[in-house]
């Protein structure tokens, strides 16, 4: 969420006074923590802080999730996944976040790269869209070749059923040892997961 807010707050400071209206989305237990964000950096950007706006949409209800947990902060250490797996889930979360975006008419979205339904969001109503990660690129990528693995793709882009707006066609494989062994490894973590879950 900070890296959400830094950019909302220097989206604002930088223009001219009304020039640009940043609204940062959370679920309601995050709303502490944005605005706790925003006033530290009164001092500093003064007007920006007050100009950022800060919306809402539901957290998706998980059975064994106690209600207001909904960051890694608040959860119990071996929640933290099921935090993390509603949030990114598409039919979970999605629907909330695309009636708040359509509510909100954006003339641009900056988004969560774990987010990957509001790309096609913002293709539908027409918007600019920036899926900002904070993780690297490296790290991206890994989990993108651990998704595929997972779901029963091929390493190098190419989807079986997947989202189509996440899937890379025109990058080569990388080049490199073979992910065998990487996929085994993904796919018996994921098993103990359901397992226990």
């Amino acid at each position: 969420m900070e890296p959400f807010t830094d950019l909302a707050i220097r989206l604002v400071a930088a223009g001219p006074s009304d020039a640009v209206e940043a609204t940062v989305a959370v679920t309601p237990a995050n709303v502490p923590v944005v605005q706790s964000l925003l006033e530290r950096r009164r001092p500093r950007y003064g007007h920006a802080v007050v100009a950022v706006r800060v919306a809402t949409y539901p957290f998706p209800a998980v059975e064994v999730l106690p209600e207001g947990v909904e960051n890694l902060g608040k959860a119990a250490a071996g929640d933290a996944w099921r935090i993390d797996a509603a949030a990114m889930s598409d039919a979970l979360t999605s629907p909330a976040q695309e009636a708040l975006l359509r509510a909100l008419s954006p003339d641009a979205i900056v988004t969560d790269a774990h987010f990957a339904w509001n790309v096609r969001l913002a293709r539908e109503l027409g918007v600019p869209c920036v899926a900002f990660s904070a993780i690297g690129a490296f790290s991206m990528l890994a989990m993108r070749h651990l998704q595929l693995a997972l779901a029963g793709g091929d390493a190098a882009g190419v989807a079986d059923g997947g989202d189509d707006d996440a899937v890379d066609r025109g990058r080569p494989p990388v080049p490199g040892p073979s992910c065998t062994d990487t996929q085994d490894r993904a796919a018996g973590v994921a098993q103990e997961h359901r397992l226990h879950a």
